[in-house]
């Protein structure tokens, strides 16, 4: 659960074009250390009850977060049908969340056609 967390959001629209850029950020949070922690149980000398209730407190780590920026833009070609465009993780951001072993996607763009009904 992280301490704080920060959005913002700008959006333009003007005739059939509509644009928005955010970025969001989720500040300081404690998770496992999880390399030490996997160092540790791999461990032939350290017996698994090391690694349960207070001793766990050990392997705790602040993570900072990161920037996750977003952009959207859209065109409508009629009234219920629009061209679609996403881009996620603008910033490259793949390390560092929500701890030390997981890798997100990085930068990831998509596109599409929008139906409405």
């Amino acid at each position: 659960m992280p301490e704080r967390t920060l959005s913002a959001t700008a959006s333009y629209a003007r005739g059939p074009w509509s644009a928005s850029v955010t970025d969001a950020r989720a500040f300081d949070w404690v998770n496992y250390d999880r390399i030490a922690l996997a160092d540790a149980v791999e461990r032939p000398d350290r017996p698994p009850r090391d690694l349960v209730g207070e001793q766990l407190r050990s392997f705790w780590r602040l993570y900072p977060g990161v920037n996750r920026l977003r952009a959207n833009v859209s065109f409508d070609l009629r009234r219920a049908l629009s061209l679609v465009a996403t881009a996620d993780n603008l910033l490259n951001h793949q390390f560092g969340e929500p701890d030390n072993v997981t890798v997100l996607p990085g930068r990831t763009i998509a596109g599409g056609l929008r139906a409405r009904f």
